[in-house]
């Protein structure tokens, strides 16, 4: 029983991994299973609004887009964080086969433009110019502190090809992202 072959230790794996610089390897490391977290998805404009008024804090959010092309795409749904392990989703224009009712996109955006105009509260994600654009576009301007995952991989590492979030997640973290 001794030598029958057993699941590996994928964290020291990926620390020594990272340690020597064996990125091709870092990729075999698989996704961690998720763990309990409380993430929702927010259907009314109540709802939101409810969340919205608890941030007290940095919280991080994401913007989903209809593409990669910040100047022409359109927001179809946003995620915010506002503490460890508690998130929840906003879908706004969402549309296929059984898709659920869905508060008003401008209102929504709104609604969060409240938080993020705040200039006392720092905000995070990562890749903020784009949805910095995205966001112009919706008429919601950001104010105060901001901390983007992608910048900041760039500066601890300027001449790294690809600053995506499953590769820092892998090289900071030694957590592999799920990809959807």
């Amino acid at each position: 029983s001794e030598f029958a072959l057993k699941e590996p230790d994928w964290k020291s794996l990926a620390g020594l991994y990272k340690e020597f610089n064996f990125t091709s390897l870092m990729k075999l490391i698989p996704a961690e299973p998720p763990t309990e977290k409380e993430c929702e998805v927010v259907l009314t404009l109540e709802g939101l609004r409810g969340r919205l008024g608890h941030v007290e804090n940095v919280f991080s959010f994401d913007l989903e887009a209809t593409g990669r092309g910040p100047i022409i795409d359109e927001v179809v749904g946003f995620s915010v964080c506002p503490e460890k392990g508690k998130a929840f989703y906003v879908p706004l224009l969402h549309s296929y086969d059984g898709a659920p009712f869905q508060a008003e996109k401008k209102q929504s955006l709104d609604a969060l433009g409240v938080l993020l105009q705040d200039a006392n509260l720092p905000k995070a994600g990562h890749n903020l110019k784009s949805d910095i654009l995205l966001l112009d576009r919706e008429g919601v301007v950001i104010k105060g502190p901001l901390y983007d995952t992608m910048l900041a991989s760039y500066l601890l590492n300027p001449v790294k090809a690809d600053n995506r979030l499953e590769g820092i997640c892998l090289d900071y973290l030694s957590i592999k992202k799920k990809s959807l």
